[in-house]
């Protein structure tokens, strides 16, 4: 079986990077036989070194289609018309040869990212995904979309129906949650629910300091994207100023802090960078950063997973972080931007009490929400250790769609 993933660019986003392990893992547990995987990077140097097992597990980086300049332009006209122009254009992505070359060899297509058919990114975003895609089918390859949290699209119904025309040609649609399942059905899209292959990554052991836990830690991740959910700079600062004091009065207190830093370009870049907006907030603290740990760069999803499943409470804005931690019973809040927090967090706790929306975090809604996890804390194990099977099996079938196409 040959499959090309859609929808991936680098392991930077240690999220991308959960996904892609997991699903290759799981299909490979499923169909023995040798597999090949065509991953898209735009580094393959700094992916391998991510994850030295790649070539082992089948997986073969190749280069991504290249983001069209015209999309680009057409991005920045419709972003400024008075009117929508969405449906004037029709998204269509021709790659180049040596990209296009592991598509035409693949029997089928796997649309991962997680939340790339949204407006999370923008419509140019979505339009590039969404036309790789359609490529794809015009080459006859069966497209598979799966795990998915999609849209909502109610704010723009222009795009609304033309990404509706594009999942009905899908030879399957799976997602992880039931906001988006519900969302789907709404509009006659069928849809099987799953829950994110990640739920399956394996933690990686690795040589970590232990005596940042011989305390109880707090281990949290906030990154510059939830800044985006401000409405101006002056909110934004405001929110920066929370994160500062919500640091300082945990050092105050005397509890120990575990910075995650979930995204972090392998380049160093500080673009979208978690570690870079997390060392600019405890440059700022007053009360000294002695109980403030940052994880070191250049770890991979597992080590990640790994270092947040020795945390004694998490509290994430990346959702693959938090997945890392509830997947290993850590008592877990996620400050939520998107529909994802919220359809996983009913998935697995069936009500959303362990969400904090974005807009409403402060220094005093953080510390309410650890308090809620010290108070909640055993419950929530058990709760794990009652469905975490189950959710894992769940799990393993989004894949069960695309190894009955191309098994």
């Amino acid at each position: 079986m040959k499959i090309y993933f859609c929808g991936q660019l680098e392991f930077g986003n240690h999220g991308c990077e959960a996904l892609i392990k997991s699903t290759v893992q799981l299909i490979n547990e499923r169909v023995p036989s040798k597999n090949q995987f065509f991953v898209p990077s735009l580094d393959a140097a700094a992916d391998k070194a991510m994850w030295p097992e790649a070539e082992g597990a089948g997986v073969e980086f190749v280069s991504p289609p290249a983001f069209g300049s015209a999309l680009k332009w057409w991005g920045r006209l419709e972003s400024r018309a008075p009117f929508p122009l969405a449906p004037l254009y029709t998204p269509r992505v021709t790659p180049g040869p040596s990209s296009e070359m592991p598509i035409r060899s693949a029997d089928a297509v796997v649309v991962t990212g997680g939340d790339i058919i949204s407006l999370e990114y923008g419509v140019p975003s979505l339009f590039h995904w969404v036309g790789l895609a359609e490529h794809a089918m015009r080459l006859g390859k069966p497209v598979h979309i799966v795990a998915a949290s999609i849209g909502p699209f109610s704010s723009r119904p222009d795009i609304e129906g033309l990404v509706v025309k594009f999942l009905k040609k899908c030879t399957s649609v799976t997602v992880r949650e039931h906001a988006t399942k519900e969302y789907l059905s709404a509009l006659g899209v069928n849809t099987d629910l799953v829950a994110d292959p990640a739920f399956n990554l394996k933690a990686e052991p690795f040589d970590l300091d232990a005596t940042i836990f011989e305390e109880p830690v707090l281990g949290l991740n906030v990154s510059p994207l939830i800044r985006n959910f401000r409405n101006n700079e002056e909110d934004k600062s405001r929110l920066d100023e929370e994160l500062v004091n919500f640091l300082d009065l945990m050092v105050s207190k005397g509890t120990r802090v575990l910075l995650v830093p979930h995204v972090d370009p392998l380049d160093g870049s500080t673009v979208n960078s978690d570690r870079h907006y997390m060392e600019g907030l405890v440059s700022r603290m007053s009360n000294g950063n002695g109980n403030v740990f940052m994880l070191p760069p250049l770890l991979n999803a597992g080590r990640l997973k790994y270092a947040i499943g020795k945390c004694s409470w998490f509290i994430g804005a990346r959702t693959h972080a938090t997945i890392a931690a509830i997947s290993q019973g850590v008592p877990t809040v996620s400050i939520a931007y998107s529909v994802k927090a919220v359809g996983i967090n009913r998935q697995v706790f069936g009500d959303t009490r362990y969400v904090l929306p974005t807009p409403d975090v402060s220094a005093v809604s953080l510390e309410e929400a650890l308090k809620l996890l010290r108070d909640d804390g055993a419950n929530i194990k058990l709760n794990w250790a009652q469905i975490g099977g189950d959710l894992k099996a769940l799990s393993g079938q989004s894949v069960h769609r695309v190894i009955g196409d191309a098994g």
